[in-house]
């Protein structure tokens, strides 16, 4: 029930990769809130007939860089609530940047692993 109710919220039609990143964070908020969710992910990754299983390495790697995305609800949300000194929106908008240029990485990484689609 948790994970279908974040997907609705967070769902848009996107690639495969990007649904590849939107399951990894909406498994990682299970395993973070739910209690007794396992902690250890599987991936797949299927697209045109071909069905990849994700490396457990990259499934972490991404558990990390979205961790630091929760973090950061956080700070949104006292910027909301409580604008004002220890709220500062450009430190926000810095942690985002850093997040994506992560993401993107661990996406480069990913496509050297994989076998291309074609």
């Amino acid at each position: 029930m948790f994970a279908t109710g974040l997907l609705a919220r967070l769902w848009w039609e996107a690639d495969v990769d990007t649904m590849v990143l939107l399951a990894a964070y909406v498994i990682l908020q299970a395993k973070e809130c739910v209690p007794y969710c396992g902690k250890w992910s599987q991936i797949v990754r299927i697209s045109e007939g071909k069905v990849r299983f994700l490396p457990f390495g990259y499934v972490n790697e991404l558990d990390v860089v979205f961790q630091r995305y929760m973090a950061i609800e956080r700070v949104v949300f006292r910027y909301l609530a409580a604008p004002g000194p220890g709220s500062e929106w450009k430190d926000v908008a810095r942690l985002i940047r850093e997040i994506r240029r992560d993401i993107e990485k661990l996406a480069d990484k990913l496509a050297r692993q994989l076998p291309a689609d074609t």
